[in-house]
């Protein structure tokens, strides 16, 4: 099984020869690894591309033009059945590769497989997805209604190839360029793919003040901006797979019955698409016997506890 690993690059020299030979260092090693650098000004970078000897390697310079951009360029190139992304300031454990070789032969119908990451810099810590290795079957419908993210950050993800194939590549709009793990996460979601979230942590992703897009997000109208970006994603997405809102619609019920038990957003949810999609006298009703059965449940609670 052939990987490609695409790693994108702007002004990070000072970091990218370590996620070179993170790749390099593989324990599985049928791979190819492009690098794009996406008209960086750094001296490191330069240093460093202009340094590139293994023939396992290629080179693509360009001007800027944003994350997704690098995805795009890299993608019309690559040759391998399984496409990986590695930042240019994180890197693979050596086992990356080989766990996700073994996860794709063991699930040949998972299209889209993500791993766990380990913290280095600035914070130390885990990110999974969940606890136990977790397998989607699809997430299109509560992605769609919902705008659920079932996804991890670039560097853990890998996408076989014939997925990548269907929406391939992504128009480079001005508010998609860099939130390119975020396009690539939806795209697949609403695409059909079936995801597997992997507890291996094989990913060492670094933490640094120039890398925290959580701070941005925490910001109230950035939060507003970011919605309006996902939905035109989802637009876009729709209509390139030919799909309208009732095709979404049909999948909401086998998706969840599929999943191996229900929780609390999941039934959240639920009542959210019944609420919307049922008539005004209907959902009225439905409240209303909601309200009454919180409030007995919550004076049978206080009852007990006053006895």
């Amino acid at each position: 099984m052939k990987f490609t690993v695409i790693i994108n690059n702007y002004n990070y020299g000072r970091y990218l020869q370590e996620a070179i030979d993170s790749v390099l260092a593989q324990s599985h090693g049928d791979f190819e690894l492009i690098i794009v650098d996406d008209g960086s000004t750094d001296e490191h970078s330069h240093r460093v591309l202009d340094a590139v000897s293994d023939n396992r390697i290629r080179v693509m310079r360009k001007h800027n033009g944003g994350q997704l951009s690098c995805f795009n360029a890299a993608w019309f190139a690559a040759r391998g059945d399984i496409i990986t992304f590695l930042d240019a300031d994180d890197r693979y454990k050596d086992h990356h590769l080989e766990t996700l070789a073994q996860a794709a032969a063991e699930h040949p119908d998972v299209d889209f497989f993500a791993t766990s990451m380990e913290f280095f810099g600035n914070k130390q810590g885990t990110w999974r997805f969940s606890e136990d290795d977790r397998l989607i079957a699809s997430c299109a419908a509560r992605t769609w209604f919902f705008g659920r993210w079932y996804g991890q950050p670039t560097s853990a993800l890998a996408i076989r190839s014939h997925l990548l194939d269907r929406f391939m590549p992504i128009p480079l709009e001005s508010d998609w360029r860099y939130r390119a793990d975020a396009c690539l996460i939806h795209c697949c979601s609403l695409a059909g793919a079936s995801k597997l979230f992997l507890r291996e942590i094989t990913v060492d992703y670094r933490r640094h003040d120039n890398n925290d897009s959580s701070r941005r997000l925490n910001d109230r109208h950035e939060q507003a901006r970011h919605r309006l970006r996902i939905r035109r994603l989802f637009q876009w997405i729709r209509r390139h797979q030919g799909l309208e809102n009732d095709d979404f619609r049909k999948m909401i019920y086998p998706e969840y019955m599929a999943e191996p038990r229900l929780t609390a957003l999941h039934c959240k949810d639920l009542l959210r698409l019944f609420l919307r999609t049922a008539p005004l006298t209907t959902s009225l009703i439905v409240l209303s016997r909601m309200r009454l059965f919180l409030k007995r449940t919550i004076m049978q609670t206080v009852n007990k506890h006053a006895g």
